[in-house]
């Protein structure tokens, strides 16, 4: 008995000695999951969302880590479908990670949020649709802005610089879509701008004849674009052929202006204007830029930098409350401002309200020689709450 007391005892010993060194080294790590397109429509804008935090916790890494911990990722694929990211963020909670960054598609974020949301992991998104945070999901926060704030810019620019008095809006019959038209058409009409075109396209199409007739018919000075990027650099050399762009200005938000647009586009996107919440010709984003070229060969787009950013933020905010607690990190983001002279990484100072979505500097673009040029900086819908950033 008293042999049987002393092997159990020494067992005691063992157990706690071995253990101890991996407490400890799991106290170390911290874990960040990536949920996104890897595969299907949306693949090319995974890799680059992936891309984004990968870079952004190499150079957290490198630089001792968060409150001394390292990052360590996982990445899901949601192959670009609204059930599959479901399954997918199912996984990624069985996996305990502090925080999941993605998807970046709205459909996939509408199915999939309340996943996290029961779990009380918190969720940073790309996604644009106004419906993400019109849900009193106090669990998800984005890392751009989203569409219906996006076109208030746009909106004031349009009826403000270009005095617009007669637009045809072409846009993706997506949840994405759909939710920059809807703002569009809410925000235009109290300004006496006629919607003299309204004409939904869909995802994969590859001839707008049609559609384009109809622009060409309703007498419009503008032509507003917002879909998809593959779209998006499909339509335009169409548009150059049936000669609309003498007869009406061709303007657009980010996707008409990203990378992939202008490959497809060629020359046919020189001259096109729009709004854009992140470029790599901005200032603040540059140095961002030229490691990404540099890493990846190939100049960063909206994708890579809202993940990037994301990361970052999730970073800052740590260090601000001195704790992985994911409830007060929820609780700390909320109604907060976070500058960049107190954290550089960010970028950009931002400003996040109750619903999680953000305010902060975007840009309008102008096309030159098949690259975006910064025409000027569009300042934030509230610049009062960024005045602590200023002093």
């Amino acid at each position: 008995m008293v042999k049987r007391v002393l092997v159990i005892g020494l067992l005691g010993v063992l157990i706690g000695v071995v253990a101890a060194p991996l407490s400890v080294f799991a106290q170390d790590k911290v874990t960040f999951g990536i949920v996104t397109e890897l595969s299907g429509f949306g693949a090319v804008f995974g890799m680059r969302w992936e891309r984004g935090v990968l870079m952004a916790v190499d150079e957290i890494n490198a630089s001792g880590g968060i409150l001394g911990k390292k990052i360590e990722t996982f990445t899901l694929d949601t192959k670009t479908e609204a059930p599959v990211s479901v399954a997918a963020m199912r996984k990624a909670v069985e996996r305990s990670p502090f925080v999941v960054i993605g998807p970046i598609y709205s459909g996939s974020n509408l199915a999939c949020m309340g996943v996290l949301q029961q779990a009380g992991i918190p969720h940073f998104t790309g996604a644009e649709s106004p419906t993400i945070t019109q849900q009193g999901n106090m669990n998800i926060f984005r890392t751009c802005l989203n569409a219906e704030l996006g076109m208030q810019k746009v909106v004031k620019w349009l009826t403000g610089d270009l005095k617009v008095k007669n637009v045809a809006l072409v846009w993706a019959n997506t949840e994405f879509g759909r939710g920059g038209h809807d703002a569009m058409v809410k925000l235009l009409t109290p300004k006496g701008v006629k919607i003299v075109a309204d004409v939904s396209t869909e995802t994969g199409q590859t001839s707008f004849a049609g559609e384009l007739s109809r622009v060409k018919a309703s007498g419009a000075d503008t032509l507003f674009l917002y879909m998809h990027e593959e779209e998006s650099g499909r339509i335009l050399p169409q548009i150059r052929e049936m000669g609309l762009d003498k007869s009406m200005r061709i303007v657009g938000h980010t996707t008409l202006m990203s990378e992939d647009a202008l490959r497809l586009a060629k020359e046919a996107a020189n001259g096109v204007m729009g709004h854009v919440g992140e470029s790599a010709a901005a200032a603040p984003l540059k140095p961002v830029a030229a490691r990404y070229e540099q890493r990846y060969k190939e100049v960063p787009d909206h994708s890579f930098y809202k993940s990037y950013i994301g990361t970052m933020i999730v970073k800052a905010a740590v260090e601000d409350i001195r704790s992985f607690d994911q409830q007060k990190l929820r609780d700390y983001l909320h109604n907060r401002t976070l500058c960049v002279r107190n954290h550089p990484e960010i970028l950009l100072d931002v400003h996040y309200d109750e619903k999680g979505d953000i305010d902060r500097d975007s840009f309008l673009v102008k096309i030159e020689n098949l690259k975006q040029v910064v025409e000027t900086v569009l300042p934030p819908l509230h610049p009062e709450w960024f005045t602590s950033c200023k002093k």
